[in-house]
């Protein structure tokens, strides 16, 4: 201030503008008239290198042929159009990690799913969700007078997801699609909020306007005229609480856009009066309930369609020609079996003709073609314009467990017919799993609520979003169009865990901002628990041996476990024979031995999840008391309980977690100024005897304990204990 400033000098001084995005844009400004004296852009690689990796990606299986370029075009077009724009508008921080993150499941689908039906019906929905959650996370950081602009190109975006269907149709046709999906979120954004843009720049986006142009020129003009002159009102308290149906919807289409879209009454045959008045009230009720009920409500009106359908047998399709006349099937599993007809010249035939002979038990079952006989099953053909859906007709059976059965041309069938045989066998989840996709979606729904409620996030709009997910599942589980089903019980486990951790994650928050650690991996690793005895059975090497322990235990109420061993069925288990001397120490079988009582195995892996929840508790405590921030311990505790070991070891029965639980306690009663000195030496014997080298890393730490209130004393305790 003491330096003569010379004339004009204010218009050196310069002020940011938009300082919590001025990694992206900054304004030169007059400081003294206001007058903007430029504007520059500052373009960084990093908004772009998620574009970049996608594009390489997409590029390179189509160089290989593993997908075709088309479809390598519309992937990359999908991505550029809304990470371009969102990263260069308004992308940094982490939430824009958050979202480009969002875009490893799609990249992952489109390397992994070989089958191109398969694919087309997988990726597009995860495009569409990867860009929703780009548009989602910048809606904030982005100007207002953007936001109309930006709602434009995530429509855009999910038009160029779904563009396959656009394949075959004329110029007009296409440009009104793209201009219903980029005018009609433009209209919402203006008028409504970011809520009603982003739904509908998917429900634009996906549905198949291309086959109606007429009425798609009328929506687009609807639409224009509704941005310009509408009325101003925000719907996001309203489509928030829609969100779980409408989304779900959306997405379902979008699975299907491929070909063009498919009728609602060719996806669920089964819908009547009932489902309708059930979606009819879900949509008058649940605007005045609070989201989480709102969309548990959601997912019981998706109860309305009908039982969940059984998914196809992963049996390729085979003729029962003149030459090929009988053919022996797979082993039953007791369970439903089922048979796929598609007849290639079903119309020389009449409805009632018997196509076939189904052998087993002794006896004969007459398959016929026909809709009284049997369900429609339906596949698509082609995709874009020349796409469509063909049906094949299903029977079920009842055929007892280890029978094989036999299926036999009809001796009645022209021998110029061929029959087509899309798929037969027995029904069951992917091996090794016990649960179908209807128990893995309840499982979910019962853990979601559990969390909200404890957390009380059911009261905020993140609630809606696991909801959203388990609604989608269970309009996948009851759709009859394959392998639309058939994937969906491939990814049920995937989908029932992305459904928990994003309940988890809010309610994370809340129980991290209350100092709540123990609750908090409780909530994780409990229900992770319960499911893995329904994934696969018990590993190799200890927790076999651990497992028979507490059958001795539970059943024999002894360490005997040479009549527990079960080596007829099980001949790996003569490892652990004759019982005595031990394979391992039984303790930790003795441990966990009250939830195997009460739960099985799923009991005793229970256990295993409080001892993690335990462990995060007492390593949250302890860097607190070495002065790490509250964000720094959210941080922390959230790594620790979602990756190795604790996610890892509470699904398996090991000694690892009692361990690691043990030298935390004794960590935190060495950082105590005096005292604890017992209780260090009972877990440091404790940890030893679960596992014998555990003492190589409790007893150090124990020493420490001992040793500051006099050394002579401490190391004649401690070896006694160690001896």
């Amino acid at each position: 201030n003491r330096v003569r400033k010379p004339p004009h000098a204010h218009l050196m001084e310069f002020r940011m503008s938009q300082t919590f995005n001025v990694s992206n844009r900054y304004t030169l400004v007059d400081a003294k008239h206001g007058i903007g004296l430029g504007r520059e852009e500052v373009v960084r690689l990093t908004p772009l290198a998620s574009t970049l990796a996608f594009a390489f990606l997409a590029a390179g299986l189509a160089g290989l042929g593993a997908i075709p370029w088309n479809e390598a075009l519309w992937s990359t077009t999908s991505v550029a159009l809304i990470f371009i724009s969102t990263g260069l508008w308004g992308g940094s921080g982490v939430r824009r990690r958050y979202a480009e993150a969002s875009l490893v499941p799609a990249a992952f689908a489109l390397t992994m799913v070989a089958d191109p039906t398969m694919r087309w019906m997988l990726v597009p929905p995860l495009l569409v969700l990867a860009a929703w959650t780009a548009a989602s996370t910048a809606w904030v950081r982005v100007q207002d007078h953007r936001r109309p602009l930006m709602a434009a190109v995530l429509g855009l975006s999910a038009r160029s997801a779904v563009g396959i269907g656009l394949s075959g149709f004329s110029l007009l046709s296409v440009a009104l699609a793209c201009s219903v999906a980029a005018v009609g979120p433009w209209a919402m954004a203006r008028r409504h909020g970011q809520r009603a843009a982003e739904l509908s720049a998917v429900v634009c986006g996906v549905f198949p306007w291309q086959r109606w142009p007429l009425a798609s020129a009328v929506v687009v003009a609807l639409f224009l005229v509704w941005g310009v002159y509408g009325r101003l009102r925000s719907r996001d308290e309203l489509l928030v609480r829609w969100l779980p149906g409408v989304g779900a919807v959306a997405l379902l289409a979008a699975s299907c856009a491929s070909w063009a879209g498919a009728a609602p009454g060719l996806l669920f045959p089964a819908g009547n009066w009932f489902l309708w008045a059930a979606v009819a009230l879900a949509l008058v009720a649940t605007p005045f309930l609070r989201p989480g009920l709102a969309g548990a409500i959601w997912f019981l009106t998706v109860l309305a369609i009908g039982p969940a359908q059984p998914p196809s047998p992963e049996h390729r399709a085979f003729f029962l020609s003149g030459e090929q006349r009988r053919v022996t099937l797979p082993e039953s599993t007791g369970g439903l079996y089922v048979i796929d007809i598609d007849l290639q010249d079903q119309g020389t035939l009449a409805a009632e003709t018997p196509v076939a002979l189904f052998r087993f038990g002794g006896e004969k079952h007459v398959v016929r073609a026909d809709r009284e006989s049997g369900s429609l099953v339906w596949r698509p053909r082609g995709f874009g314009a020349g796409g469509g859906w063909r049906s094949a007709v299903r029977s079920s059976f009842q055929v007892p467990r280890g029978e094989r059965p036999v299926l036999v041309r009809h001796p009645g069938v022209p021998g110029d017919i061929a029959i087509r045989i899309e798929t037969v066998g027995p029904v069951r989840p992917t091996p090794p799993r016990d649960w179908a996709l209807p128990n893995w979606l309840i499982g979910a729904a019962i853990a979601v609520m559990c969390i909200q409620i404890f957390s009380g996030i059911w009261k905020s709009a993140p609630a809606v979003i696991p909801w959203f997910l388990l609604v989608l599942g269970g309009l996948v589980a009851r759709v009859q169009v394959e392998p639309l089903r058939l994937l969906g019980e491939r990814l049920a486990v995937d989908l029932a865990l992305a459904a928990l951790v994003a309940a988890w994650l809010p309610a994370a928050r809340v129980w991290l901002g209350r100092k709540q650690v123990f609750a908090t991996v409780a909530a994780l690793l409990v229900p992770l628990a319960l499911a893995t005895p329904h994934l696969t059975p018990p590993m190799y090497g200890d927790e076999p041996f651990h497992l028979t322990v507490m059958e001795s235990l539970v059943s024999d109420h002894d360490f005997d476990i040479s009549d527990n061993l079960d080596l007829e069925d099980h001949p790996q288990n003569a490892l652990y024979a004759p019982g005595y001397p031990f394979f391992q120490s039984p303790v930790l079988g003795l441990i966990l031995s009250p939830g195997y009582l009460v739960g099985g195995r799923a009991g005793a892996l229970v256990i295993l999840a409080l001892i993690g929840a335990a462990l995060a508790s007492l390593i949250a405590r302890r860097a607190r008391e070495l002065g790490v921030g509250r964000p720094q311990v959210a941080l922390l505790v959230l790594v620790v309980a979602s990756t190795y070991p604790l996610a890892t070891f509470a699904t398996q029965i090991w000694p690892e977690l009692a361990g690691a639980l043990a030298v935390a306690a004794l960590l935190v009663l060495a950082g105590r100024p005096d005292g604890g000195r017992l209780t260090a030496l009972v877990v440091a014997v404790a940890a030893a005897a679960v596992r014998t080298r555990l003492a190589l890393l409790a007893f150090p730490v124990a020493a420490v304990v001992w040793l500051r209130r006099g050394w002579l004393r401490g190391l004649v305790v401690l070896g006694t204990a160690a001896g």
